[in-house]
């Protein structure tokens, strides 16, 4: 949406379904967002609606993630290795943004 709230739309993910917890990258063309269907991040293209997956050695499950704001570095909640995502048992995890 435009800052006074006019021109409302929904952003794309149009191949991966249904994302969550989205967060603008400091350039305003792409959204970070946690992929609801399997946990993982995406940045999603908001004019091409490319969507790339963002890949975390080891895989995490993860939830509510966010950009520094510089774009550099990604928090996002985490469960704790082999335990099903519980929001009230995760721990914050920050990574360097490969891409």
């Amino acid at each position: 949406m435009d800052k006074d709230g006019s021109h409302i739309r929904r952003a794309p993910s149009p191949l991966l379904g249904n994302g969550a917890y989205p967060s603008w990258y400091p350039d305003g063309q792409r959204i970070l967002e946690t992929g609801t269907d399997d946990n993982t991040l995406r940045s999603v293209d908001i004019r091409s609606e490319a969507v790339v997956k963002i890949t975390t050695t080891p895989a995490l499950m993860i939830g509510m993630a966010t950009l520094s704001p510089g774009g550099k570095w990604i928090a996002a909640a985490q469960p704790r290795q082999g335990h099903p995502y519980d929001q009230r048992l995760a721990k914050i995890s920050a990574a360097e943004r490969g891409r």
